[in-house]
């Protein structure tokens, strides 16, 4: 299930900018420098809220990515980063958190920070409500007079 949203992402980026891989793995800085990369982090998982429908409950996932791009100069990061984040603001499939990567994130990672943004992406999965058991024995309390 998650796999699938990580290929339609990969597909999706696939469709916005030519010639350039795209990774699934966490940021790292890049031994080649003429290399552009797109990385999608899947960093967590959030808000799971359960919405009742007849016989069935969406339970609404999302699933958080953290985008950013390593390319050269960084003229060429900065516009591949735009056009991804212009791209994501006009879907309808996704959102864009607002708030700020924290420092702490890229510390984890090794790297020193850079632009990126965090990409919201609804996962939707239904799952069927228990059947109740069958009714085996009516008992039936009237009372005395």
């Amino acid at each position: 299930m998650i796999d699938q949203t990580d290929k339609h992402l990969k597909e999706w980026v696939a469709t916005i900018e030519d010639n350039i891989t795209v990774s699934l793995e966490a940021p790292i800085d890049l031994k080649d420098k003429d290399q552009r990369v797109i990385w999608l982090y899947l960093i967590d998982l959030a808000e799971m809220t359960p919405h009742q429908e007849s016989k069935k409950s969406n339970w609404r996932i999302f699933l958080r990515y953290l985008v950013t791009v390593s390319a050269t100069p960084p003229e060429e990061a900065h516009r591949l980063l735009g056009k991804l984040l212009l791209a994501t603001l006009e879907s309808s499939e996704f959102e864009v958190e607002p708030e700020p990567i924290p420092v702490s994130l890229w510390t984890a990672f090794g790297i020193i920070p850079r632009p990126a943004f965090m990409l919201r992406v609804p996962l939707n999965t239904q799952k069927l409500d228990r059947k109740s058991k069958p009714v085996l024995n009516l008992v039936a309390h009237t009372p005395q007079r």
